[in-house]
């Protein structure tokens, strides 16, 4: 039998290793470039498929501001009884109200408009689609009209009922314009967004593909709750210079594996281990309590900063989380509790009611609010809206709920109250609030400081849902106003 000598078996085993090498860097090729172009197509629908959320949830909005309009008590009067010109008034004063429309009116079921079309900003084809609409002829879900320049918009229609019965429609044009800032804030650069409609007509469009750039993945879905389609078009993935620097590595990899790996493995995996499970820890707990929760050590420096980064992150949240908490339920402008924030809070009350607790609620308005505003200006209304909220804030305990509801109107909870006098409490808030505005407002001369009118009204045993109780204070509220302002009624069994 032939000798081998060292040599040889260390030329056949150098062989040997750099085929398994050579293989396995083949192998490590293919498999990361099949899980890279499948992670960028993931990652390209998943980022699509937000960003087409961002639109409908937009459209939702808007959606949901007109079909709020469609539900006023006020709207089925002007249909049923009403001339052009109340109906007009109504549509330009709600349009200042509602973000970023262009055009609001009132039609009822002869196609008829309540008011001067081009006044309300309703063109030709608006009103064919309005009749369209009213016929039940086919139209789309939100009709797109760009036959002028600059003015460009889509309409929103929502029948108006009475008693399940269909007698109008209120209508609303929003400005393409809209849909173009949303595609511009959600775009990022290797991106193509077009926006089109269900005839294939171009709503929006922003290109941010580079020259050098192909287009690679072509996506379309779309827009939820819509006719619309989102066509996205996005940079074609080089994979090249990471294919190749990921063979070079993993060529590197293997031969220094080979050398050290007996060596090393042990003490680096117990290394790495101990300090991933304190990572995984961290993500574990991103967002959660902080109690009891100490700073945990990195033992290598790669993984330090990580560290450090999530638990920072993890404060962030935190603060951020009780911020949004503050936001979601306070009025911007006086700092009460907002119109959501009351309802939660009034459920409670409303079951303590039910137990036998004595509690009453307060719908307060402030009179003439609007010629105010139209005298003073807005500044000074806003002042106002302040100002009686900071009285209702020293006119009301820890355990009562003070809210504004919406423009000028405010509401308060009145905790334990059977032993209140409402008339008194009333009369010592107007009182001071009117003394609020002689020290703070420079009022003109022969200018009346503004009244408040309020109706109260005890939660009941027998009430069935808080809906009830604030519609009662509500009828009360403008019974005060038609006694004259500036009162207060209170139902009989108070």
């Amino acid at each position: 039998m032939p000798k081998l000598s060292l040599k040889k078996i260390l030329a056949r085993y150098t062989m040997t290793v750099f085929a398994i090498v050579f293989l396995l860097t083949c192998l490590s090729y293919v498999v990361m470039e099949d899980y890279l172009s499948q992670r960028f197509h993931a990652q390209a629908l998943q980022n699509v498929s937000a960003k087409i959320e961002n639109i409908s949830h937009l459209i939702a909005f808007y959606q949901s501001i007109i079909s709020k309009l469609s539900h006023q008590t006020d709207v089925a009067k002007l249909l049923l009884f009403s001339d052009a010109q109340p109906s007009q008034a109504w549509a330009q004063h709600n349009r200042q109200l509602i973000p970023d429309t262009t055009g609001l009116a009132l039609v009822d079921l002869d196609g008829v408009v309540k008011g001067d079309p081009p006044a309300l900003s309703l063109g030709k084809r608006c009103l064919e689609d309005i009749k369209k609409r009213i016929h039940g002829l086919p139209v789309p879900e939100y009709p797109v009209h760009k036959q002028d320049a600059g003015l460009d918009h889509f309409d929103v229609m929502v029948n108006v009922k009475k008693q399940d019965e269909t007698i109008g429609v209120v209508f609303a044009s929003f400005s393409l314009k809209l849909l173009q800032q949303q595609l511009e804030n959600l775009i990022s650069d290797g991106q193509k967004f077009t926006l089109r409609s269900a005839n294939k007509q171009v709503i929006a469009q922003v290109d941010r593909l580079a020259p050098e750039e192909r287009p690679g993945e072509k996506i379309t879905l779309g827009v939820p709750g819509t006719d619309w389609t989102l066509e996205a078009e996005v940079a074609e993935l080089n994979l090249s210079p990471v294919l190749i620097t990921e063979g070079w590595i993993s060529f590197s990899m293997f031969i220094l594996l080979a050398l050290v790996l007996y060596i090393m493995a042990s003490r680096l995996l117990h290394i790495f281990e101990a300090d991933f499970n304190s990572i995984h820890h961290l993500l574990k707990n991103v967002g959660g309590s902080r109690e009891g929760q100490g700073e945990i050590q990195s033992r290598l420096a790669e993984t330090h900063d990580v560290m450090n980064g999530i638990q920072a992150i993890a404060r962030d949240i935190s603060h951020y989380q009780q911020q949004l908490v503050n936001f979601s339920i306070t009025d911007e402008l006086t700092g009460l509790y907002n119109r959501r924030a009351f309802q939660q809070e009034t459920e409670r009350c409303f079951h303590l009611a039910q137990r036998g607790m004595s509690i009453h609620m307060v719908l307060i308005d402030l009179d003439n609010f609007k010629q105010a505003n139209d005298v003073l200006g807005h500044v000074a209304g806003d002042r106002l809206l302040r100002m009686l909220a900071n009285c209702l804030r020293e006119h009301s305990r820890d355990t009562d709920i003070c809210a504004r509801l919406g423009g000028d109107e405010f509401v308060l909870v009145l905790m334990n109250s059977d032993n209140l006098d409402l008339q008194d409490w009333y009369k010592n808030l107007a009182q001071d609030f009117r003394s609020a505005q002689q020290e703070q407002l420079e009022l003109p001369r022969h200018t009346h400081v503004i009244s408040i009118s309020a109706g109260a009204t005890a939660i009941l045993e027998t009430d069935e849902n808080i809906e009830q109780v604030v519609e009662r204070a509500d009828r009360l509220l403008y019974a005060a106003k038609e006694q004259g302002r500036g009162n207060l009624q209170l139902d009989e069994g108070n």
